[in-house]
């Protein structure tokens, strides 16, 4: 941030990155019962641009 650099990954994909240790943990405490995923882009993923990180293959 300090050399204004475009972060390798964005903030949408980091928060959705780190929401799963959340949901595994209600998952477990739920039997294994299935946990609904939040869209924190509100239906932006759709269209957005995809950041480095989405282009490894």
């Amino acid at each position: 941030m300090t050399r204004d650099r475009t972060p390798g990954i964005d903030v949408y994909d980091a928060v959705t990155w780190s929401v799963l240790i959340e949901l595994s943990k209600r998952s477990i405490e739920a039997g294994g019962a299935p946990q609904e995923y939040p869209d924190f882009t509100q239906g932006e993923w759709k269209t957005r641009r995809r950041s480095e990180w989405g282009d490894m293959a």
